[in-house]
C-alpha cells in the first residue's frame, strides 16, 4: 500500500502543476512563463544538492516536481497587481506578499484530499512516507521567501527554521525572476544573476551551498530552460 499510496500522490501533485499552470497563464502570463522553467531550475540546484551528499535522491526528485506549485496562491492576488508596469504601493505588497499562506491553503487542501481517498485503516506504514511529502510540498509553498537572516516573509524564519526545499525553490526562483523578462524589467544575464545571489549569500539571506549549486550549472540551466538573456539589471524582480 505505500508505493501505491506514494505513487497515487505523485499523480495527484502532477495534476495539480498541470492545472495551476493552466490556470495561471490565464491569470497571469509573466507568473505562467516563470511556473514553466522553475522546476527544472529547481531540479537542477536539487540534484546538484544530492550529487554533494547534502540531501537523498527521493528528496531532490520531490522538490523539483513540486517546485512548479511555489506560486499557486498567486491566483488569489489580482492580475492587475501581479502585471502592474510600475511600481507597487503598500497595500499591493501587502496583497502579494499573502500568497504564500494562500498557497499552503490550497495544495494542504488537495493532497488532503487525495491521501483520504487513497489510504485504508490498514495503510499504517505509508503514513510517515505521506507526511513527509505533504509537509515538503507545503514548506515549498508557503516558505519560499523566507530568508536565513529572518528578514523574508511570511513568518520572519531564520537559518535552521528553514527546510531545504523552501532554500532550493528560494535560489531558483529569485534565479529565474532575474534572467526572466517582466512588465517591469529586462532579464538579467545568467552572469549578473549568479553575481546578485552569491551577494545574497554575503548578506546572510540565501542559501550558500545552493548558490554554488547553480552558479556551476548556468550553461546546463540555459539548455533546460532555453532563454537567451539580454539587457541588463536595472530593476529588481517582483517576488
Amino acid at each position: 500500500m505505500t508505493g501505491e499510496c506514494v505513487d497515487g500522490l505523485e499523480v495527484a501533485v502532477r495534476a495539480a502543476v498541470a492545472r495551476f499552470v493552466a490556470e495561471i497563464r490565464l491569470h497571469d502570463r509573466a507568473t505562467g512563463a516563470h511556473v514553466d522553467s522553475i522546476g527544472a531550475v529547481a531540479g537542477v540546484v536539487a540534484r546538484g544538492l544530492a550529487e554533494d551528499g547534502r540531501i537523498d535522491d527521493w528528496t531532490a526528485a520531490w522538490i523539483e516536481r513540486v517546485a512548479p506549485l511555489h506560486d499557486v496562491g498567486k491566483l488569489d492576488v489580482p492580475a492587475s497587481v501581479l502585471e502592474k508596469p510600475t511600481g507597487l504601493d503598500a497595500d499591493e505588497w501587502a496583497i502579494v506578499r499573502r500568497h504564500p499562506t494562500a498557497g499552503r491553503d490550497r495544495v494542504t487542501g488537495i493532497l488532503d484530499r487525495v491521501v483520504a481517498d487513497l489510504t485504508t485503516p490498514a495503510a499504517t506504514d505509508s503514513t510517515d512516507q505521506i507526511a513527509l511529502v505533504i509537509d515538503l510540498t507545503a514548506s515549498v509553498v508557503e516558505l519560499h521567501h523566507e530568508t536565513l537572516d529572518g528578514r523574508g516573509y511570511p513568518h520572519g524564519l531564520t537559518d535552521a527554521e528553514i527546510p531545504v526545499g523552501a532554500r532550493v525553490v528560494a535560489v531558483a526562483d529569485v534565479y529565474d525572476a532575474l534572467t526572466a523578462v517582466r512588465p517591469y524589467k529586462d532579464p538579467w544575464s545568467a552572469q549578473q544573476a549568479v553575481g546578485e545571489l552569491s551577494r545574497m549569500v554575503d548578506d546572510g539571506r540565501l542559501d550558500g551551498d545552493c548558490v554554488a549549486v547553480l552558479a556551476r550549472s548556468t550553461e546546463e540551466l540555459d539548455d533546460l530552460v532555453g532563454r537567451a538573456p539580454r539587457g541588463g539589471p536595472d530593476a529588481p524582480a517582483r517576488r
